[in-house]
């Protein structure tokens, strides 16, 4: 069995603590959980590596974003009915964009338990799965890794990077392992991130009329709109933590409705609209 030490793994102190326990107990079905970006597929193969052969581990995923339908998951039934000599791990990433038939499916599964087997699910948040499936997996949040570890791993990669660079490499990350890693191996990802940071910040300190002018810009991209208001987020809680002007927990309130709406799919361009004109 291939071994693969934790201690090679940048994660939160706490998630690590808690995914060591578990490999003792092999649980049948668990849900990895938090924000895109923060790792989740590498720590569920570290995980796996762990516990079982490579050969014995299956990742099933969307690679265009795509829902996940339910033909997949019936092969997916065939393919564990039959007992192997070792354990196996299915892994499902992104496992929200199972459709209902679905995950109605997959439930079929989780009611029936084979032994040595178990299922990862991959998901941004537990609330995007249906409640009949959450009721039957052990959630583990992926808790983002602490600023002194992915500081530390910046200045390991860029030995250069400056005082004012590692802050803004800091704030980009916001704690996610796998974000950080894109942002020091690809200057392209790079340079839109800072392009998306730029843009949260003029949103907050410009006028309504430059705002308005922006959203002509975010409404175009939906997932694009979305990354610009989590930085939007991330200023506004820095500003909740200096001051004390309520204007900024209501703003915090609009955006997380604003967030919210948009990922159900409602209506962005009115969405964007009513934030920055209440905001």
């Amino acid at each position: 069995m291939r071994n693969v030490d934790f201690e090679y793994l940048i994660l939160n102190p706490s998630t690590k603590a808690q995914l060591l326990a578990l490999q003792n107990s092999k649980p049948h079905a668990l849900l990895f959980y938090g924000p895109d970006g923060v790792g989740k597929l590498t720590v569920a193969l570290a995980w796996s590596a762990n516990l079982t052969d490579e050969e014995f581990i299956s990742v099933i995923k969307s690679d265009d974003g795509t829902a996940i339908g339910i033909e997949t998951i019936r092969e997916l039934y065939k393919n564990t009915r039959s007992r192997l000599r070792n354990h196996q791990i299915v892994i499902i990433d992104h496992a929200e964009l199972m459709s209902i038939e679905a995950q109605n499916s997959l439930l079929k599964l989780l009611e029936e338990p084979r032994p040595n087997l178990t299922f990862i699910l991959l998901a941004p948040e537990v609330g995007e799965l249906l409640p009949t499936i959450i009721s039957r997996l052990q959630p583990v949040k992926i808790l983002p890794t602490e600023s002194s570890q992915i500081a530390e791993l910046i200045k390991q990669s860029r030995p250069n990077t400056t005082s004012a660079q590692l802050n803004q490499l800091l704030f980009i990350a916001d704690g996610r392992i796998g974000t950080t890693m894109r942002l020091l191996h690809d200057d392209d990802f790079l340079n839109k991130q800072i392009e998306l940071m730029q843009t949260a910040k003029k949103l907050i300190t410009e006028g309504k009329y430059e705002r308005l002018l922006r959203i002509q810009d975010l409404v175009k991209d939906r997932g694009i709109a979305l990354e610009v208001l989590g930085a939007v987020s991330r200023m506004v809680c820095l500003q909740i933590a200096a001051t004390t002007d309520q204007k900024w927990q209501k703003g915090a309130d609009l955006l997380q409705d604003c967030q919210k709406n948009i990922k159900q799919n409602g209506n962005l361009r009115a969405q964007l609209l009513y934030l920055f004109t209440a905001f």
